[in-house]
């Protein structure tokens, strides 16, 4: 979730925000939500992979 003119550690800061906000959501709405979520005017290519790990 980087944005042009910030570093890369304030995106994944971000990203991890997002990430825990939706970790209770089945996975295939945490990566919607996650990809809804990035900023406006990417147009970077995106790769998500998500595993749910048993508690």
């Amino acid at each position: 979730m980087e944005i042009p003119g910030s570093d890369l550690d304030t995106g994944l800061t971000r990203l991890r925000h997002h990430a825990l906000a939706l970790a209770h959501e089945p996975l295939d709405t945490l990566c919607d939500q996650l990809l809804d979520r990035m900023p406006p005017g990417n147009t970077d290519d995106v790769t998500l992979l998500a595993q749910r790990m048993p508690p």
